[in-house]
């Protein structure tokens, strides 16, 4: 099904604790970690660059002017221009993410062992991805998927008798990891193996 088809990744909404962290490099990276993901799958699969997408489509508008969210780029592809011009790069689908990721769930932590102290605090960081796929050759909304993943994050400041030492971080990489399982889950979906992304909870 993809076999001469090109996908294109883009970002539409992206926040961090309720505020918007829109920006080219959050698409790159978002773009990034679902190209790698789908690839895993099948290498062959074509992934067009979302800056080439927007600088062929829209050469005049910077990022946060371009139509972003599903349903106005519906309305976009309606125009038979539009289609032809990303038909051009072999763009087929379109596959325009939301990702929202948050914390809660503060605790203190402390423990001891002879002289060594610790004290610090953990939280659980949640990230949830959706995307929606748009097949531009109709236009038509084709379906959408979405993933979630949850883990514990913080930090721990060791001291040894009374001196506080460098603080470790305790890292969550829930985005990643919700990304990975909705690239899988997407790439599965447009081959027509369709299978739902998988939730992952450490």
């Amino acid at each position: 099904m993809l076999q001469d088809d090109a996908v294109v990744i883009l970002l539409n909404e992206s926040r961090k604790q309720y505020a918007n962290v829109e920006s080219e490099s959050k698409e790159r990276s978002v773009e990034l970690c679902l190209s790698i993901a789908m690839q895993s799958v099948n290498p062959q699969v074509k992934i067009v660059p979302a800056a080439e997408f927007r600088r062929t489509l829209f050469p005049e508008k910077a990022f946060g002017e371009t139509p972003r969210s599903a349903e106005a780029l519906l309305v976009i592809f309606q125009r038979q221009e539009v289609q032809a011009q990303a038909q051009k790069l072999g763009i087929r689908y379109l596959v325009v993410v939301d990702t929202d990721t948050h914390t809660y769930g503060e605790k203190d932590e402390f423990a001891a062992k002879g002289l060594v102290w610790a004290a610090g605090q953990t939280w659980t960081r949640s990230s949830n991805l959706l995307a929606f796929i748009i097949d531009i050759r109709h236009p038509v909304r084709s379906g959408s998927l979405s993933s979630r993943s949850s883990g514990t994050a913080g930090f721990v400041v060791p001291f040894l008798f009374v001196l506080p030492l460098p603080p470790i971080p305790l890292i969550a990489g829930t985005e990643n990891e919700a990304c990975s399982a909705l690239g899988r889950a997407t790439i599965n979906f447009l081959e027509g193996r369709e299978e739902p992304a998988t939730e992952t909870i450490k």
